[in-house]
């Protein structure tokens, strides 16, 4: 496995892309620090659940979207690292796939942040 990654770490989409994670990420954290106390104890979190109580969460659950962001695009590394070998086009789909979730998750997040702070 660790030779599939490595291969994989050769394409120079793929090296870019996770340097765009990376930076991403370090968004995330950087917004969490800036923001984290200035946060109230309710959070606008799920918008898909009837208006009032239901849609309010802790901000400990605003972790949640950086958490799946590292999961998802996790995922999307080691199976395009196992794809790679055979179908660079699908390896390169699942790597782009994962860095397009993971942006979507800290529009998000700053959304929820800067509504409420």
């Amino acid at each position: 496995m660790k030779l599939k990654i490595k291969i994989l770490f050769q394409d120079q989409l793929v090296l870019r892309i996770s340097k765009l994670f990376i930076l991403v990420f370090v968004t995330f954290l950087i917004i969490i620090i800036w923001k984290w106390k200035s946060l109230p104890p309710d959070l606008p979190l799920f918008y898909s659940l009837p208006r009032g109580n239901s849609q309010l969460g802790s901000p400990l659950l605003l972790l949640l979207l950086p958490g799946f962001s590292v999961l998802v695009f996790v995922i999307n590394l080691i199976l395009s690292a196992l794809f790679y070998g055979e179908e660079k086009l699908i390896a390169k789909m699942l790597i782009i796939t994962g860095m397009v979730v993971t942006i979507l998750f800290l529009i998000t997040f700053i959304k929820i942040v800067f509504l409420i702070s």
